[in-house]
């Protein structure tokens, strides 16, 4: 499960391994990573803002980057 930042230049991808990883698109590299209480089944980008939503069974959950 992938999301692209607002502006194109980090990709949120969010994993049942429980971690969520937030990629720079330029360079392909891992910009930094989280573990998360259990497996994710999506991630998306606030459109507006530097806010990332990702969703697992117990319901949704905001992360905030900040740059």
């Amino acid at each position: 499960m992938d999301g692209f930042s607002p502006q194109g230049a980090l990709l949120a991808s969010a994993s049942i391994d429980g971690i969520v990883r937030l990629w720079q698109v330029a360079s392909g590299l891992c910009y930094c990573s989280l573990r998360i209480a259990g497996p994710a089944v999506g991630i998306a980008w606030h459109p507006a803002r530097h806010h990332a939503l990702y969703g697992r069974g117990a319901g949704v959950y905001m992360l905030t980057y900040l740059p």
